[in-house]
């Protein structure tokens, strides 16, 4: 027996020795056809095989088993490169890659569609993307102002005093909408409010957009989509530094500061990122009457992003920002709120941690992620009117108690954790399961007019979700969520206090195909579900002017869950040759609503304040179409554009205001309110010099029906429809050769000035009777410096 053992083990040693002698392994460099340098992965998806080549495009596979296998090729702004290699026993294959660019970046890693990266051609749903460059080019000061540069998407200025801005998608209001961050869902129904304007574009990579249902994934408020804030991680050692200034109208000015910098250890295994922007707005006023239509704003904001890895499979990431923000719209600028004739001031403090780690198999097929994040609101508000300056020995009159009455506090605390993982069963099957918990809480009180919300909402859920490629050309993406919502609220307003506890479960299913009979042709048709439950969202929790007083959203007592159910169908044709991109987008969506949230039947009351109250209406549905196209040639050309058709319909006709005594006719509507027939944009960006680049932007908002109260006192309101609007935004930029990293920018936003030309006048007016471009003519320069 011993000498059995020692025999056996030589034989044990000498396959181990066999073995490593018949491994393989591959090298060989990229190289990328514009010139510039990048890091590439070069990966075997199906040993769990996978590296990345160094700066001078140098790479090596080591342990490969020998046979026929599948090697990929994949470079940010590069088009993938997948080949079949044949690899012998023992042997150094040397292969040599040119690597295309991707001008369109048609084939850009996105995480919003599955929640696992994947080629955006190959998406199982439609993602459209907003990057830096269209950014730069539309100086954008804030997500706010660039997400109409997507398709279905349309940002809105709601409030002329406060600044309030939202955005639609697929004709559907902002809390239709899921606003996340680094895909989880931290963003909270007070962050909602004035949270786009907040959020800088040093802030941001890219955002991606998903329309249509994504409830499975991110939570039953996904009914229009998704926006997914992707914020910028450490790549290299860099640092940039960028300020811009503007004349808004030629008159107030808008300037801002921003300055970037990141840093990464020679092995690439940890990595810092610092981003730090100052801006400054002045008030402006559109129509002489003392009172401003842009709000004076004054932001501060600083954040990071850090990585560390401790294995190659493993990854710690670190993210967080603060921002500082005080805005005041309103009139007499040089005093406090209280002695205005009517002022809306605002105070903000934001803070935003996220932790996450990440870990991937040895074989590359099981990948687990788990995260939480918190975010905090501090809110110190003012919405009033009917103030004077008063003088040693005045007595206070009706109208200045009222003034003094209006100032608020709103606190917000919003946590997430949550956890996935992600098995691939086969090479065409993959199976997603996850579970998160959201907990909200906010308390919103304005003590002089008798209003506070005090609500806490949690909610559990559970998903899966399974990827299979039925065959080449057919592939299939199908899920369901099952969230478990609880919702304790107290809403009090003067002598009145509602009370609303909630608890419900609700099951959301989700079905995507995607059908690719030719590499160039994809058809897509998905169907979804969503809800919203009983509780306040963004919009009740903005307050705005009527006559001079605050106007607030209260909740109907018998307010129930509203339902969605959402269909999309899309052909894509995309094309890619050595010299240009096509891609050409139809997308057809019909959404339908139970039980919609509506506001309506505003009342005046005794201490100067109104409300409108939230109820539920008897079904909508919105249905339409959008349109992209988007072309590029060589890198000197490239065209982006998206068009929307649509319709927004109430089921039956809703009464918005109506008042027996007054003896005037109910207002009444069949519409969903501010949403245009038709919306959308072109741009198009040319470099045909060293040096030199211009773009060129066009937006167009179609007519709509708004809602627009006449007389304060009985808060009479009609319904007009609003003009058609046009605005082009120019740019012209070079780029110094003897400076390295340093541009000059010349910017013209709105140069049409195509802009609302009805404002209400004097502090009784309609401060929500609001629409059209956000900003008039805005001149900028901008001065960019980039290292690194």
């Amino acid at each position: 027996m011993k000498y059995l053992g020692i025999f056996l083990g030589w034989m044990a040693l000498l396959a181990s020795f066999n073995g490593w002698s018949q491994s393989a392994s591959v090298s060989g460099h990229v190289r990328f056809a514009d010139g510039e340098l990048r890091l590439a992965n070069v990966m075997i998806p199906a040993l769990g095989k996978a590296t990345a080549s160094n700066l001078d495009g140098e790479f090596i596979l080591q342990n490969i088993e020998p046979g026929e296998h599948r090697l990929t090729v994949r470079a940010i702004g590069c088009v993938p490169i997948s080949q079949t290699v044949t690899i012998r026993a023992s042997e150094n294959l040397h292969l040599d890659f040119t690597q295309q660019p991707d001008p369109l970046l048609l084939h850009e890693a996105v995480v919003s569609a599955t929640r696992n990266a994947v080629d955006a051609s190959e998406a199982p749903v439609v993602v459209s993307r907003i990057h830096p460059a269209s950014i730069q080019n539309n100086q954008g000061n804030s997500v706010a102002e660039v997400l109409n540069l997507s398709p279905g998407l349309r940002s809105e200025n709601n409030c002329q005093n406060c600044g309030f801005t939202q955005v639609r998608m697929n004709g559907l209001e902002g809390s239709y909408s899921q606003i996340l961050i680094n895909s989880q869902p931290v963003f909270s129904a007070l962050a909602g409010v004035y949270g786009l304007e907040l959020l800088p574009p040093a802030l941001i990579e890219r955002i991606e957009v998903v329309r249509g249902g994504g409830s499975v994934l991110h939570g039953g408020n996904a009914i229009a989509g998704t926006i997914n804030i992707i914020t910028r991680d450490p790549e290299a050692n860099a640092f940039s530094l960028s300020h811009q200034h503007g004349l808004i109208n030629g008159e107030a000015t808008d300037r801002s500061t921003s300055v970037n910098g990141s840093i990464v250890n020679e092995k690439r295994t940890s990595g810092l990122s610092l981003f730090g922007v100052i801006r400054q707005r002045d008030h402006w006023d559109a129509n002489g009457d003392g009172i401003s239509e842009i709000t004076l704003l004054e932001n501060q904001t600083a954040g990071f992003n850090a990585f560390h890895r401790i294995h190659p499979r493993s990854k710690f990431t670190l993210s967080g920002f603060g921002i500082a923000e005080f805005r005041r719209g309103g009139s007499h600028f040089d005093r406090e709120p209280h002695q205005s004739s009517i002022a809306e001031q605002l105070r903000h403090r934001m803070g935003s941690l996220q932790a996450g780690w990440e870990h991937q198999s040895a074989d590359y097929r099981n990948s687990t992620q788990a995260y939480v994040s918190v975010q905090t609101v501090d809110r110190a508000s003012y919405y009033g009117g009917g103030g004077r300056l008063i003088a040693p020995g005045d007595s206070l009159t009706d109208d200045d108690l009222i003034a003094l009455n209006a100032y608020g506090q709103s606190d917000d605390l919003t946590a997430v954790a949550g956890v996935r993982h992600t098995r691939e069963l086969t090479p065409d099957l993959r199976v997603t399961t996850g579970a998160e918990y959201v907990s909200n809480r906010v308390d919103d009180a304005m003590p002089g007019y008798g209003r506070s919300i005090a609500q806490r909402v949690q909610t559990l859920g559970a998903y899966v979700q399974t990827e299979w490629q039925i065959t080449k050309t057919l592939s299939t993406l199908a899920g369901i969520r099952v969230d478990h919502l609880e919702s304790d609220g107290r809403f009090g307003f003067t002598d009145t206090v509602a009370l609303n506890a909630v608890a419900l479960t609700v099951a959301v299913p989700r079905i995507a195909l995607r059908y690719a009979p030719h590499d160039r042709w994809s058809f897509r048709a998905g169907y979804a579900e969503g809800y919203r439950g009983p509780q306040a969202f963004n919009e009740d929790l903005h307050i705005e002017t009527v006559g001079g007083s605050a106007r607030f959203t209260v909740l109907a007592d018998d307010l129930r869950t509203e339902r969605s159910r959402s269909f999309t169908g899309s052909a894509n044709y995309a094309v890619s040759t050595g010299q240009s991109q096509l891609n050409l987008l139809a997308e057809g969506f019909h959404t339908v609503l139970g039980d919609p949230f509506i506001e309506s039947d505003p009342v005046e009351l005794d201490n100067g304040a109104s409300f409108v109250t939230k109820r539920n209406g008897s079904g909508a549905r919105v249905y339409g179409v959008n349109m992209e196209g988007n072309f590029a040639l060589r890198r000197t050309w490239a065209l982006r554009s998206g068009f929307t058709l649509q319709a927004a319909q109430f089921d039956e006709a809703e009464v918005l205001w109506e008042d027996e005594a007054s003896g005037l006719p109910a207002t009444m509507t069949t519409n969903l309110l501010r949403t245009p027939r038709a919306y959308g944009f072109a741009g198009v960006t040319y470099a045909p010099l060293t040096g030199w680049n211009a773009a060129a932007t066009f937006i167009y908002t179609g007519s709509m029906d708004v809602a627009h109260t006449i007389d304060p006192e009985t808060e009479y309101t009609v319904i007009k429809s609003t003009p058609a609007f046009g605005e082009v935004n120019l740019r012209l930029g070079y780029r110094f050769e003897k400076v390295e990293g340093l541009e000059l920018g010349i910017v013209v936003i709105n140069a049409t000035n195509s802009f609302q030309r009805d404002f209400d006048s004097g502090p009784l007016r309609d401060a929500g009777y609001v629409y059209g471009p956000l900003r008039p003519r805005t001149f900028t320069v901008q001065l960019n410096w980039s290292v690194g």
